[in-house]
């Protein structure tokens, strides 16, 4: 038999295990949400070309997920197809191979995307990292001695 102790996770305010109240939460939803254009501003300075290739990546591999479903949807149509019109197989199978290479090509572009997605994060990441690494050593080059 477990004892839990009376001050563990007593939900009490001020304990650490204490759940947030509400107004709390959607400040910080706030905040956070606040912060994203000067995020995307940061990451737009570090490397445009890599900041439009992820995006445009992200909108295409976000597209993947339902048309494989589509295609999917029409194999498995074909087939019922097939069955239902006492279709041999090799006609059967021959109604349904374009939506089988359809799925295949849909599954390697997705294989694809996601490898050049990966570079592409690479690349801004290192960009990202230069570019605030310059600002900062611009700034400190900027200022006075007295403000070190």
């Amino acid at each position: 038999m477990i004892v839990q102790s009376s001050n563990v996770r007593a939900g009490k305010p001020g304990t650490p295990d204490a759940p947030k109240p509400w107004r709390e939460r959607l400040q910080d939803v706030r905040t956070a949400y606040g912060n994203i254009p000067g995020a995307f501003r940061l990451v737009w300075g570090a490397d445009k070309r890599s900041t439009i290739v992820m995006a445009v990546l992200t909108l295409i591999s976000a597209a993947l997920p339902i048309s494989q479903a589509w295609i999917g949807k029409l194999i498995v149509d074909s087939v019922v197809q097939s069955i239902n019109g006492n279709v041999g197989s090799q006609a059967g199978l021959q109604a349904a191979l374009p939506y089988l290479a359809i799925e295949f090509g849909l599954i390697l572009l997705g294989a694809i995307i996601s490898q050049v997605r990966r570079l592409a994060e690479h690349v801004l990441n290192a960009r990202l990292g230069h570019f605030i690494n310059t600002s900062v050593i611009r700034k400190a080059l900027a200022l006075d001695l007295q403000y070190f």
